[in-house]
């Protein structure tokens, strides 16, 4: 076995297998940080959801797997590009996969960012605005009435 190793140490020349496990451990890190930001944006969108009433379905889970897998698909063929423009003495580092993940992570950050936007934004509160309202007023037809009302009056219409 130690002659195998000596075998590719001698054949990878300067190239050594220390910076081989640090590329590639670097890659799997921004695998990995990509994953949790969509996990993280997932998890916002669902929180968000509740939080303004919407109707929660399995789509949501079925579309971060998606985009999970079109993700790290991606990165692992930016690692593997990364993995050959190693074997150059310039790219000492995976700039491809690092840069990539920064991407991902900067799109997922946006969206989470929009998730939260919506969460305190008044629009979530509107339902309950409107029911309360409808409350105050004695109930829907009361409401209506009311508001035709309001609006004959403003145009000018005689009841009918």
């Amino acid at each position: 076995m130690e002659n195998f190793v000596e075998i590719i140490k001698i054949g990878m020349g300067d190239y050594s297998l220390h910076h081989l496990v640090w590329h590639l451990s670097i890659v799997a890190f921004c695998i990995l940080t990509s994953g949790l930001f969509s996990v993280a944006d997932t998890v916002s969108g669902i929180y968000t959801a509740k939080k303004t009433g919407e109707k929660l379905r399995s789509h949501r889970l079925r579309k971060m797997f998606e985009k999970m897998a079109v993700y790290w698909f991606f990165q692992v063929l930016v690692g593997i590009v990364g993995l050959i423009l190693s074997l150059f003495p310039f790219y000492n580092l995976p700039y491809l996969s690092i840069l990539f993940a920064i991407m991902i992570c900067a799109a997922e950050g946006r969206s989470m960012w929009e998730h939260s936007r919506r969460r305190h934004d008044g629009v979530a509160k509107l339902p309950e605005a409107v029911q309360e309202l409808i409350d105050l007023a004695g109930g829907e037809d009361e409401l209506k009435r009311a508001l035709l009302d309001m609006v004959r009056k403003r145009l000018g219409v005689e009841n009918e």
